[in-house]
């Protein structure tokens, strides 16, 4: 899945296209690492050892049609996979605000320091 479609999964599950750009921009970098590194620890878990092999291979090139090429034939459930590593940012996110409002700090103030 390229940058721009998982862009636009992000921002439809986590309802915020009435946003501006900047603010959605600004919950995405907060929520696409999470969700980044989310997606390809559960890529590896399904992948053999030598497709893991190929799959840093092709990692490395940059090149996003080959990736995804790879990944379509690799990872039968990728857009499953995809969903649960959104919903588990989500969850993360959520979790983090809550402990900061708990403790009394904005999320603004959290990220200035």
């Amino acid at each position: 899945m390229d940058s721009n479609k998982l862009r636009e999964l992000l921002i439809q599950e986590m309802d915020i296209g009435t946003l501006s750009e900047e603010a959605q921009n600004d919950i995405l970098s907060k929520v696409g690492e999470t969700v980044l590194t989310t997606l390809t620890t559960s890529i590896f878990e399904k992948l053999s050892e030598n497709a893991r092999n190929e799959f840093e291979k092709v990692s490395v090139t940059g090149d996003d049609t080959l990736i995804q090429e790879f990944l379509d034939t690799n990872v039968p459930d990728l857009s499953t996979l995809v969903k649960e590593a959104i919903r588990k940012a989500l969850d993360a996110y959520k979790e983090q605000a809550i402990r900061q409002i708990l403790k009394g700090d904005s999320l603004e103030e959290q990220a200035h320091t």
